[in-house]
């Protein structure tokens, strides 16, 4: 009887998902892309997944996207976060807006509890541990040292660094170069902010690791998600890229 109703309960949880986000989330169709297009025709793995900048919704959205995409498939999943809030070292004036008005404010915002609260909230949402490895800290310090284990392939990047991100981002843009493979796929956070400025932000770093690799790879828009038309339910889809590499 007790099984009988999580399902029954899950199944509700699944037609509430598919009301509010479509017939499958953005992150579900990455994976998909990833499964039916990338790993089936272009690349001979479907490699790992990296997620900069956590938050229990996101990382759940692709573990289920994984698990509605085939329930026996499973990604290494890295998700690189200080799990206890942003740097604390920024412009007020700056970053916030609204009803945000101090450093504290901001920072209780994605303070997550630490590594261990994250990993318990995790378990809560059904997500399975022994695919997820927790890197803490600042990605500007955490990527300096880490290796990807057994150099596996990356499939799929999530970047959520905040709109005024562009040191950070392109930390990660360099620590993810001598990674990068023909058609990796990249989600970036707030790309668009700043009015789409060129030059500021996540798309400004974006462009200036373009221009400063021009001749070597590059990371544009990916085909399969890119010149749709942009509804209040599609706003996400011009966020999705994939790389190249000569």
């Amino acid at each position: 009887m007790i099984n009988r109703l999580k399902l029954i309960i899950e199944k509700i949880s699944w037609r509430i998902t598919k009301f509010i986000y479509g017939k499958e989330s953005l992150i579900s169709q990455m994976v998909i892309t990833n499964e039916k297009i990338v790993t089936k025709k272009l690349r001979p793995t479907r490699g790992c997944y990296l997620h900069f900048g956590a938050g229990i919704p996101s990382v759940k959205a692709f573990y289920d996207g994984v698990k509605q995409f085939n329930k026996n498939l499973n990604y290494n999943m890295y998700i690189f976060d200080t799990f206890v809030g942003p740097p604390m070292n920024f412009d007020t004036n700056q970053k916030f807006s609204g009803n945000i008005k101090s450093n504290t404010e901001y920072g209780n915002l994605w303070n997550y509890g630490g590594v261990d609260k994250f990993k318990k909230d995790l378990m809560k949402s059904k997500v399975d541990l022994n695919f997820v490895t927790l890197i803490p800290g600042e990605v500007q310090e955490t990527t300096k040292n880490f290796l990807i284990p057994n150099n596996e392939d990356i499939g799929i990047v999530y970047i959520d660094l905040g709109s005024k991100s562009y040191d950070s981002v392109l930390c990660v843009l360099e620590f993810l170069k001598p990674h990068l493979k023909n058609f990796t796929l990249f989600f970036f956070d707030d790309i668009h902010s700043h009015a789409g400025n060129p030059h500021s932000g996540a798309l400004g770093a974006l462009n200036a690791f373009n221009n400063k690799y021009k001749n070597e790879c590059g990371i544009v828009k990916c085909p399969t998600f890119s010149g749709r038309k942009v509804t209040p339910d599609k706003i996400l889809v011009d966020e999705v890229y994939w790389s190249w590499v000569k």
